[in-house]
């Protein structure tokens, strides 16, 4: 699926965010305190809503907090527009549209059928080799807020919950570094079919008889000049969404 390039001035992306009606938006809220207490040289790591966001050491707070802001924006502007599990390649080609609104220069996409050697596999042993297949670096810290990710209830709560609700887990993983200066993320996402519902989808041993897995991965950067304009503008469409969608790992 290929998206929309299309640039519009940031005068237009602060009015299509204040049209947006997402539920509990509309209001600025007080983030202070939603991410962890981490120096700039240690890995970070948050589930996002349907996405699992990490950071390798390096990348300020204020970059962490535009990574988190503008990647939940575009699944919730997405979910305005598209269900998640019916309607999948339209909600995805939502969700890097509204990336790229934001400033990230998204590529053009399309999602592949994943092979596999063997008659089973674990879906983050695939998550991390995909990853792996692009940056080495992402793929360690994605492969660290995994295994975090597997004792934290509340976290894996928020994002079973908006990546699984029967039996197709779709979902992101965002592994993000800064290079010269510029926030430089992996993104990614995964279409898991299966015929179980389990919060532990992560981890199951799933046949490839059953089961189907499809992925997309790009690599990105976020536009500084664009972002720092709509900052405001994006926290004020999320509302409560931007604490209550968010959740601190302990890596």
């Amino acid at each position: 699926m290929k998206q929309n390039n299309t640039t519009l001035s940031t005068d237009a992306i602060k009015a299509k965010l204040k049209a947006l009606k997402i539920p509990g938006g509309g209001k600025k809220v007080d983030t202070s305190s939603r991410l962890n207490t981490k120096k700039d040289t240690e890995d970070d790591g948050y589930v996002v809503a349907g996405s699992l966001t990490s950071f390798v050491a390096g990348l300020s707070d204020q970059n962490k907090d535009d990574v988190i802001n503008s990647t939940l924006l575009a699944q919730l502007a997405a979910d305005t527009e598209y269900n998640k599990e019916t309607e999948t390649l339209e909600w995805y080609g939502s969700y890097n549209g509204w990336l790229q609104t934001l400033g990230w220069n998204m590529p053009s996409f399309i999602f592949e059928e994943v092979g596999f050697e063997g008659s089973m596999f674990i879906m983050d042993s695939e998550i991390v080799r995909i990853i792996a297949s692009i940056d080495q670096a992402a793929a360690d810290i994605t492969e660290k807020v995994i295994e975090s990710l597997e004792n934290d209830e509340e976290g894996l709560e928020l994002f079973s919950s908006s990546s699984m609700p029967q039996e197709q887990a779709s979902f992101q993983i965002c592994p993000c570094e800064e290079v010269d200066g510029v926030v430089v993320m992996v993104s990614s996402a995964f279409v898991l079919k299966v015929t179980t519902n389990t919060t532990k989808f992560l981890w199951w041993e799933w046949t490839t008889t059953d089961s189907t897995l499809k992925q997309q991965a790009v690599k990105t950067e976020l536009s500084s000049a664009v972002y720092d304009i709509v900052r405001d503008a994006v926290i004020e469409a999320l509302g409560d969404n931007a604490t209550s969608k968010v959740q601190a790992l302990d890596l």
